[in-house]
Order: structure tokens, then C-alpha cells, then sequence
């Protein structure tokens, strides 16, 4: 069985054929830039150029590898505005746009920060849905004035594919809103106070349901976990309950998998946030700068180089908080980094040893924090994601953790949004189970065990 993971990144999109035999093999078939568009004076996604680029590779790919199904999966909190016929009112505006700013810091005003995290157990941040949507309000944006209901990136985008319908809102993708109660039903208190009227809300829909059928072969569309961390945590392949896992890619997100949120202020102020997985379980993490650092000031240089160049400059050079807000968009990111490091990041071996040295103190740290809001002691980290390939920031993550570093699938995202297709055509019993253990039978994951720890603690806390 052959299904096809679509999956859309901030930076680059890909189609992925995901076989499933006695064990589970991947072929990238299509990978191209993520289209963004400067429209209206805001960064905007190109829906119309994006769902042409996936129609056409899809439309070569089947040709060759014929697939059961469809799965869409993207990054949280952006989405498009539907006027009554379900028709696109304009692109998306990209959440790193500085035009959402000030619905975040009105919405604090209209709701206790406190309380809106105990109804919604979604950390506050200055491009959640809620405060795109209360900033467009706050405007008088004429397009939300048209709209009739609003679609997270994959709903839209399968909509558009489709070619009909009005979409569903997928759970794990609605909880990134900071709109969904923790019961997963919209939260009419928080829905209020970012003036968001019910009949604007789509109807929440679980992972694994039918959203539609590509429109040339029928082959249906199927709704997975759809956002892509809950897709990449589904696919994690730990088992019991002393892991931890880190996604690692653009963003990294640090987290456990939980039955029932945390929603104290402790964890608030701690800025971890209660997002939904798969399976109605909850991904309680900390959302980490990430590779975007690297991604920033790598220019053309590949991310081999740049591990190469850091590994030649001497450790511990220089300390800076890896998840400043000063480093979200910056117009130069190096410069923003040299302006908050206490030590020398002039040259660029410096600078890559700084920024893989402080994402492995930021995920260290994130790691201590989890074990103090869970009472869980963590015994092992999963990498998952694009930066599981990176074993010099896997190797700085082991020893400043003093935890086992099991780094794999890189493909983690994929495959989780495989699973979930597999299951809904019954290969797979429970994706949780079952698929958890077919990843990790099928992609082994690379151990980096603790060695110089103590450096590391004397590094980050001294003698605390």
C-alpha cells in the first residue's frame, strides 16, 4: 500500500510516497520553495501557486507510483478567509508579519492572559490565530468583513485541491488557534475576546476522516493529524512514559505526550503550551527558535559546512538566550545574535558553535523544566525532524541534558501523516501503537549517549 504525505513547511513543501509492505519505506518525489507573495502591503502565502505546484507533481507522481490516498499537513496558526461560496477572499498573511502585534497585546487586554491559558492551555504568542484574526478586526480589514468562515493552511489547501466544499477544521491544527477549549470544542469565552463571531468558526473534525477526493482520479483526501509537530510526535517511536521528544527543524519543539493538559500558571510563565495530538492526546511543549538561527546566517553555505566551521571554533564561547523574541524576524540575524551574546560570535565558526551550543542549552533546559511541571523524571530525548541529521547539535543535546539523545526519523512528520491514512484504510490497527513500533522498526534511531556532562552542567547553572 502507497499513500502520498503532502507536506507544506514555512520555508520548502514536498510530496512524499510512503509505502507500507513489512516495513515502511519513503521516496521524496517533489520538493520546491513554499510561494510567498507581498500583497496589500502584508507577507502573504501564494495559495493559488501552491495548490498548482501539488496538483502538477501529484499528477506526475501517480502516473508512476499510484496512490491510495492523500494527507496534508502544514505548520499551526496561519489560515484563509472563505466568502460564502468557500472561495479564497485573498492569501493568507504569513504569521511572522509584524502586522499581528497588536491583536496580541489587545487580547491581553480583553482576556487575563491567566485565564485564557486555563480555557485554552495555548501559550501566548504574538502570531496565534486569535490575535491575527482580533488585529484584522481591530482594522477594519474589508476582507474579514466578507468572510464567511476562515481554513487552517491544510483545510484550505485541500479545499482549493478539491475543488469544492467548505472545510472542516482539523483538531490538532484548531488547537493552535488559541480559540479551541480544551474540551476540543471552539471556546466561546476566547472566541469573544478576539471578536471572533461563532458563524465565522468551521466545524472542528478529527484525523483520520475523509475531507474530500482529488478531483481527477478520486483518490481521497484524508484528514491526519495536520499539524505537522502532532503528525512528527505520532511517529515519534518511544514507548512507556519516560521520554521526552524534540522536533527539530525551523522551529524546535520540545515536549511530552500527555493524557490531560497542564493549565497551571507555573507552566505559563514557564511558556509551554498544551497543544492536541493525535488520538486526543495532548503535545505539552515548549515552542524553541530552532534551526531558523541557522537558517538565517547560513547564506549559501550547506548545513554540513557551517557543523564543520563550528566544530573548529573552541567551546562554550559565548552564551545568548537561543529564544529571545528580538530573534524572531530580524533583518539580520547574525547581528541580532552578536548584539545579545556575552562572548566573541565575530567569526562565523564562532557563530555556529554559539547557536548549536544555545539550542542544546535552551532544549536542556526546556527538558528540566518538563520534569518539574509533569513530576515525570524524562530517561531518554527522541530527535525527530530535519536536525536529527545533525549529530553535532544531537552530541551538544546529550551532554547538556545528560540524557540519552535517540535521533530519527528525520522523516518524522511524513511519516506520521502515513500512519494516519494507513490506518484509516485498516493496515494499521492504532497508528499510536502499532505505528510507533513499525518507525521504529523500520528507521532504527542513532544513540548519542551523555560524555561530558559535567562541563555542560558548569556551563549552563555553575554552581546552581
Amino acid at each position: 500500500m502507497r499513500v502520498l504525505a503532502v507536506d507544506l513547511g514555512a520555508s520548502s513543501s514536498r510530496l512524499l510516497a510512503v509505502s507500507l509492505d513489512d516495513r515502511l519505506t519513503l521516496h521524496e518525489a517533489h520538493r520546491f520553495p513554499t510561494p510567498a507573495i507581498a500583497e496589500k502591503g502584508y507577507a502573504g502565502w501564494d495559495i493559488g501557486s501552491l495548490v498548482s505546484e501539488l496538483v502538477d507533481a501529484f499528477s506526475r507522481l501517480n502516473r508512476r507510483q499510484p496512490v491510495c490516498s492523500i494527507g496534508i499537513d502544514s505548520w499551526g496558526v496561519d489560515f484563509g478567509l472563505l466568502d460564502e461560496e468557500g472561495e479564497l477572499i485573498a492569501n493568507p498573511i504569513r504569521y511572522r508579519d509584524p502586522s499581528h502585534l497588536a491583536g496580541a497585546e489587545e487580547l491581553k487586554l480583553r482576556l487575563d492572559p491567566v485565564r485564557h491559558y486555563e480555557l485554552t492551555g495555548i501559550q501566548p504568542l504574538p502570531f496565534n490565530t486569535a490575535a491575527q484574526l482580533l488585529a484584522r478586526r481591530m482594522r477594519n480589514d474589508p476582507d474579514l468583513e466578507r468572510a464567511h468562515t476562515f481554513a487552517m493552511i491544510p483545510d484550505l489547501v485541500g479545499r482549493a485541491w478539491c475543488g469544492r466544499g467548505i472545510p472542516a477544521c482539523e483538531r490538532t491544527q484548531a488547537s493552535t488557534t488559541q480559540l479551541l477549549g480544551l474540551d476540543g470544542a471552539w471556546c466561546m469565552e476566547a472566541c469573544a475576546a478576539a471578536n471572533v463571531p461563532q458563524a465565522l468558526l468551521p466545524v472542528p473534525a478529527d484525523a483520520g476522516t475523509q475531507a474530500g477526493a482529488e478531483p481527477s482520479t478520486n483518490v481521497p483526501i484524508i484528514r491526519v493529524g495536520s499539524h505537522d509537530t502532532a503528525s512528527a510526535v505520532l511517529a515519534c517511536p518511544g514507548e512507556g512514559g519516560d521520554w521526552a521528544y524534540i522536533s527539530s527543524g525551523t522551529w524546535s519543539l520540545a515536549g511530552v505526550e500527555l493524557e490531560t493538559p497542564v493549565t497551571a500558571k507555573g507552566a505559563l510563565d514557564a511558556g509551554f503550551t498544551n497543544e492536541r495530538g493525535v488520538g486526543a492526546t495532548i503535545r505539552f511543549l515548549k515552542n524553541l527558535m530552532g534551526l531558523w538561527l541557522l537558517q538565517r546566517t547560513q547564506g549559501d553555505r550547506s548545513v554540513g559546512e557551517c557543523v564543520r566551521l563550528a566544530r573548529e571554533a573552541p567551546p562554550f564561547g559565548a552564551r545568548f538566550d537561543a529564544n529571545h523574541p528580538d530573534l524572531l524576524n530580524p533583518p539580520d540575524m547574525a547581528e541580532a545574535i552578536r548584539r545579545l551574546a556575552d562572548g566573541p560570535v565575530q567569526t562565523y565558526a564562532q557563530l555556529y558553535r554559539a547557536i548549536f551550543e544555545n539550542l542544546a542549552a535552551a532544549y536542556a533546559r526546556a527538558i528540566r523544566d518538563l520534569e518539574r511541571l509533569t513530576s515525570r523524571k524524562i530517561e531518554r530525548i527522541h530527535v525527530m525532524g530535519g536536525g536529527s541529521r545533525n549529530d553535532l547539535l544531537n552530541r551538544m543535546t546529550a551532554d547538556a541534558t545528560g540524557l540519552p539523545v535517540l535521533a530519527g526519523p528525520s522523516e518524522a512528520t511524513a511519516l506520521g501523516n502515513a500512519l494516519v491514512q494507513f490506518a484509516y484504510h485498516g493496515a494499521l490497527k492504532d497508528p499510536r501503537t502499532d505505528g510507533r513500533a513499525l518507525v521504529h522498526a523500520s528507521f532504527p534511531p542513532k544513540e548519542f549517549r551523555p560524555n561530558q556532562v559535567d562541563d555542560w552542567a558548569q556551563w549552563l547553572y555553575g554552581n546552581g
